[in-house]
């Protein structure tokens, strides 16, 4: 069985790709019903989904830029 680097490197983003989305996605609904409630802010939760969810995107459109995915 013959190593591949790049087949090695796509299959670990695709999965980190996975599990941030599943992470953000779960955080998300958590922290928008405690916003719901009361608990936090509007602007502390606006403030989260820029930083969680900005990420994301970017690494998604670099993963199709570099044929990561």
């Amino acid at each position: 069985m013959e190593y591949n680097e790049e087949e090695f490197k796509r299959s670990a983003n695709l999965k980190a790709m996975k599990i941030w989305l599943a992470l953000v996605a779960i955080l998300t609904l958590s922290y928008g019903s405690q916003v719901s409630e009361g608990t936090y802010t509007p602007g502390n939760y606006v403030l989260f989904l820029l930083m969680g969810w900005i990420p994301f995107g970017i690494g998604l459109v670099e993963g199709y830029g570099n044929r990561c995915l």
